[in-house]
């Protein structure tokens, strides 16, 4: 049994719907299983996403929330996330215990990609890295496929119009491995849309090049299904689509320091201005090509060491108490820790965006959303847009809310399934990230590993469903323990070419 699985970079039903024409394939896929909507994670992070679709847990299980990793918080030393942050085994990592082989092509997190029967090819993290370093692409140049040179990710690109350029590399690429490898579970990263790379052109633009990008993607699938076999299973998932918005983006900062939670720089709090002359003074300085929010800043903006809290990423999608003992400047202690997050709560809950409607789907405490072992790594309170018109921010601004006018990346992506170990529905699904993985178990006739939580496959697949043990499993076996050592991971990886 045979299972290929087609990771999409920011896709949605609707773009599949609306480009029909230039996915014949893909269309075609999704009306012979089933097909549905695919949940992101909370936080609603590529890392943590993709994380989540590889391993097949939520983040309190594999302890990835964020796509940086910071020494303290919320300024401290950053570097980008990667597999040596994972504490879960990815799927070919049960595999090769088993003796099976993968080929993995370009999905993201899974650099180093540790030890591995098949190949693994990672996608890189972003080319302009934290540190504005730029990372080689990883296409191996011994294969068909062409040169490290050619465009790998689409941070690689200027103009959105390129991406048909780089789903090449990609095809190529995936095509010459399933060709000459053996396998039994392929997985090929195909990135369509990034909100940077369409934000960048004007609407229309933008739809030419996102219909061109469908119609090279299709491409892609079709001739990666002639190379498998015909009674092969087809997986299609993308955890975060991408999105033009016409909405809010809410600069939570700003509403946790106007209930006294963070304190902003002095210079700052002497520049407060009503909000009409705010306004005025915003267009003001747009019209000479000044930074709206410009006036405020003050290094970042905010006097974190006497903070009680922050929200120190977009990404990370949480506030974080400023806990002595776990943070550089703690102030919260123990005895105030619950209170602190109780005002936290009420501030959040008090925004509403201009049109009088709730910022957050919701806010809560960590506990009430995860159980797993790293939980306690979360932000301390979490919260989600999803279903509003607003996307967060954690820069300064001069008030709560501005308008958003650009693209944004969404919480629900696509997911769809069609073969011979799948149902036929009519019925539209809706799975989580962390559903994809036990599904591509199930569907290589495998037991489900009793490390993955994503919810039981049984409702799409034509076989009974087990749940099972792995063992000889490198990554992973001893992160029941959430005091688990990464470096000792690390060190067994350095033996690999990717890092």
């Amino acid at each position: 049994m045979k299972t290929v699985v087609f990771a999409f970079e920011g896709v949605t039903n609707r773009h599949i719907e609306r480009f029909a024409d230039a996915m014949p394939t893909v269309s075609d896929l999704r009306t012979r299983g089933v097909s549905g909507s695919l949940e992101s994670t909370v936080p609603a992070s590529p890392a943590s996403a993709w994380t989540s679709v590889l391993t097949g847990t939520d983040p309190s299980y594999h302890g990835v929330f964020d796509d940086v990793v910071r020494a303290n918080y919320p300024d401290g030393d950053r570097r980008p996330a990667s597999a040596v942050d994972v504490r879960r085994p990815p799927l070919w990592a049960y595999l090769t215990g088993e003796g099976a082989s993968t080929v993995a092509c370009g999905l993201p997190m899974t650099d180093p990609p540790g030890p591995v029967t098949g190949v693994v090819v990672p996608g890189r993290r972003p080319a302009r890295s934290v540190d504005g370093r730029t990372p080689d692409a990883p296409a191996d140049a011994r294969l068909p496929s062409g040169s490290p040179d050619s465009p790998w990710t689409l941070q690689d690109l200027e103009d959105p119009a390129d991406v048909p350029t780089l789903l090449e590399t990609r095809r190529r690429l995936a095509c010459d491995l399933l060709d000459g490898e053996s396998w039994e579970l392929a997985l090929v990263h195909v990135p369509i849309a990034d909100p940077d790379l369409l934000g960048a052109v004007d609407a229309d633009a933008g739809d030419r090049a996102l219909e061109a990008a469908c119609r090279a993607a299709d491409r892609l699938v079709l001739d990666v299904l002639e190379i498998a076999p015909e009674e092969s299973t087809v997986i299609g998932c993308s955890p975060l689509g991408v999105e033009r918005s016409r909405g809010y983006r809410v600069h939570v900062n700003e509403g946790l320091a106007d209930h006294d939670l963070l304190e902003r720089s002095a210079w700052d709090r002497g520049w407060r201005l009503p909000g009409a002359l705010e306004s005025i003074l915003g267009v003001v300085r747009g019209s000479f090509g000044g930074d709206e929010n410009g006036s405020r800043r003050d290094g970042d903006g905010y006097r974190w060491a006497t903070s009680e809290a922050f929200f120190p990423s977009a990404t990370g999608a949480g506030v974080r108490l400023n806990v002595a003992g776990r943070e550089r400047y703690g102030r919260v202690v123990n005895s105030t820790y619950e209170e602190t997050r109780s005002r936290v709560l009420e501030a959040l809950a008090g925004l509403a965006d201009p049109n009088g409607n709730p910022a957050f789907e919701f806010a809560c405490r960590r506990e009430h959303l995860y159980g797993g072992p790293f939980a306690r790594e979360a932000p301390d309170v979490l919260v989600s847009t999803a279903g509003t018109d607003c996307t967060v921010s954690a820069a300064p601004a001069e008030r709560r809310f501005t308008r958003s006018e650009g693209v944004t990346r969404t919480d629900v992506g696509t997911f769809f399934a069609a073969g011979p170990t799948i149902q036929e529905s009519a019925e539209p699904a809706c799975l989580t990230a962390a559903d994809v993985a036990p599904l591509v178990m199930a569907t290589l006739g495998r037991p489900v590993p009793n490390l993955m939580t994503g919810r039981d496959p049984s409702a799409l697949t034509t076989a009974p469903v087990g749940y099972g043990t792995y063992a000889n499993v490198a990554h992973g076996t001893a992160c029941d323990d959430p005091t688990f050592d990464d470096t000792l991971l690390g060190e067994r990886l350095e033996e690999f070419d990717y890092r």
